[in-house]
C-alpha cells in the first residue's frame, strides 16, 4: 500500500470516528444547534468518505464515482441503521445528505480537474 493510500486510509478513520462522535453527542438534547451541527455533519463527513473512496479507487474517474456513491449509500445506511441503539430512528433526509456531500465533492473534484485540463490547453 503506498504512502498515500495508508495516509488517505487514516484520514477517513479519523473522519468516520468524528462523524460517529458528533452523531452521538447527547449534551445538547436535541437542540436546534445540535440537529443542525449534525445535519451539517451528514454532508461533510460523507463528502469527505467520497473522496477518500474517490482517490484510493481504481479506474476511470467515472467508475471510482460510483464506487464512491456506492460506499457512501452503505455506509450512510448502515450508520442510519445503526443510530437505532441510539434511540434515534433511520431517516431518509440524511441518507439524502449523505448522498448529497458526496455529490458535491464528485462535482466539485471533476469541474476542477476539468477545468484544469482546459487552462492547460
Amino acid at each position: 500500500m503506498t504512502r498515500r493510500r495508508i495516509g488517505l486510509s487514516i484520514a477517513l478513520l479519523l473522519l468516520g470516528s468524528v462523524v460517529v462522535y458528533i452523531h452521538v453527542l447527547t449534551g445538547f438534547n436535541n437542540s436546534f444547534v445540535e440537529v443542525n451541527i449534525r445535519d451539517s455533519l451528514h454532508v461533510l463527513g460523507f463528502a469527505g468518505i467520497a473522496a477518500v473512496v474517490f482517490e484510493v479507487a481504481k479506474g476511470t474517474a467515472v467508475r471510482r464515482s460510483a464506487i464512491a456513491i456506492v460506499v457512501v449509500l452503505v455506509t450512510g445506511l448502515a450508520a442510519e441503521t445503526a443510530q437505532s441503539y441510539f434511540g434515534r430512528t433511520l431517516s431518509v433526509a440524511d441518507l439524502g445528505r449523505d448522498l448529497g456531500g458526496a455529490t458535491l465533492y464528485l462535482l466539485a473534484r471533476n469541474l476542477w480537474r476539468h477545468t484544469r485540463s482546459i487552462d492547460a490547453g
